[in-house]
């Protein structure tokens, strides 16, 4: 048999089980809802029931937590959605900082002269306020103005940061930055990539060098940490481990990029994942609504809220 019949061969045994999984995840039969995880002498178990088997009542309460968890504002544990908008302003924020301190010249250093935040400030609203500008944007619409329509050569890095925001940043008004939201085991996850400056370090202290650097960054023993290829450096895991509310002003750079570049996008990665997950469940469970009650579960108030929406969707492409 040639090798290009038995590609095909394979190609089309793909393809089956592809429709075959395909078949099964839109098979009603195959949608549960699943409780809290629990441990129950000393065994870790989660209960599951069969969406079809439900209620209304019972999927009214579902329907109801998974917008909750969507969409809720509460300061501790905020809704996917509210997440996101809160995460996408902290890379926002870190950005203005180090275009701000571009302009200082305490960033990517170069030989031209350094400019204020006072006078960057003072430059911008000049040129914000100027008749041309002022006759076709209005002063609450300076939110709309790309940064890099105001100045020459502005590297790529701050395509998305707006005019506001930087008048914001050189007043000191981007607020602090808060880390309740990334967790230690979040942190932990991304892993370790110790330099080689950094491996010798800890090959004196310890034959474990993980042990090394719990014990060292004061990591307690319930939490465990690997190395990873694309993990973070010790250096950086030390700079973010035990902040936990820092003016976008006080932090250092590489703590700005770390964020910015790094932690922040690896955590949005999440709650597009968990966005689509909770949306996903919300489609199911007004499906078998329609089906056994021959009504929908969405009685209005999740209209316009923009759920599915192409970002999440390209997002999780």
């Amino acid at each position: 048999m040639g090798i290009s019949i038995i590609g095909e061969k394979l190609k089309e045994a793909q393809r089956k089980k592809n429709e075959e999984r395909e078949l099964a995840k839109n098979d009603m039969n195959n949608w549960f809802w699943k409780g809290p995880k629990k441990v129950v002498a000393g065994i870790r178990m989660q209960s599951k029931e069969k969406l079809l088997d439900a209620s209304l009542e019972q999927l009214k309460t579902w329907y109801n937590h998974c917008y909750e968890m969507l969409w809720n504002k509460n300061a501790t544990n905020p809704g996917r959605y509210v997440l996101k908008d809160i995460v996408d302003d902290q890379i926002l924020n870190c950005g203005t900082e180090l275009l701000i301190r571009l302009q200082e010249n305490r960033y990517k250093s170069s030989d031209r002269e350094a400019l204020p935040r006072t006078l960057f400030y003072k430059d911008l609203t000049t040129l914000l306020s100027s008749p041309d500008t002022k006759d076709s944007i209005d002063t609450n619409n300076w939110d709309k103005i790309p940064i890099r329509a105001c100045i020459a050569n502005c590297p790529e890095e701050f395509r998305d940061i707006n005019a506001r925001k930087v008048l914001d940043g050189c007043l000191g008004n981007l607020g602090k930055f808060s880390r309740k939201h990334i967790t230690l085991t979040f942190i932990l996850n991304m892993g370790i990539n110790l330099t080689e400056e950094e491996l010798s370090l800890f090959k004196t202290e310890a034959p474990n060098i993980m042990e090394a650097v719990k014990n060292k960054l004061g990591i307690p023993d319930n939490f465990k940490i690997k190395r990873k290829s694309n993990g973070l450096t010790y250096k950086e895991l030390q700079s973010i481990i035990h902040i936990k509310e820092i003016d976008y002003t006080s932090m250092s750079n590489e703590v700005l990029l770390l964020l910015r570049d790094k932690m922040l996008p690896r955590l949005l990665d999440e709650i597009y994942k968990q966005i689509y997950m909770w949306e996903d469940l919300l489609d199911k469970l007004n499906k078998v609504a329609i089906k056994n009650f021959d009504t929908t579960l969405d009685d209005g108030t999740t209209s316009g809220q923009n759920r599915k929406t192409e970002e999440v969707s390209k997002e999780l492409d």
